[in-house]
């Protein structure tokens, strides 16, 4: 007579742990109607800010297009009383696969998510 509980049941990984990582390279090009302090981060990367007031700021992050990570988008306007326009469009391969704008007035500050190819 066994007094020992069997092994444990074997568990199988989900279809997403299984899924090869694709390293590409995003672009991400964000731009204002008027001048502000551009910040940019993916989830697992450090934040990368324009420095100043600019009206454009493009930057590059290599990201799994398997399992693309979200990318957090910040303008900081020193126009407080105007209502301003920022847009955001990320690039893989030169191809447009976010194009959005958002309004507000001082500071925006979104998450756009970045389809699986």
């Amino acid at each position: 007579m066994l007094t020992r509980e069997g092994p444990a049941p074997v568990v199988e990984a989900s279809p997403l742990a299984m899924v090869p990582e694709k390293m590409e390279t995003y672009a991400v090009l964000l731009t204002a109607t008027s001048p502000a302090v551009m910040r940019v981060m993916a989830a697992s990367r450090p934040v990368v800010s324009s420095g100043g007031e600019v009206k454009s700021f493009e930057t590059q992050f290599e990201m799994n297009a398997a399992q693309p990570e979200d990318i957090a988008v910040f303008a900081d306007f020193a126009d407080r009383s105007s209502t301003h326009a920022f847009r955001v469009e990320v690039f893989l391969d030169g191809e447009t696969v976010v194009d959005t704008t958002f309004w507000g007035e001082g500071l925006i500050e979104d998450v756009v998510v970045v389809p699986e190819p």
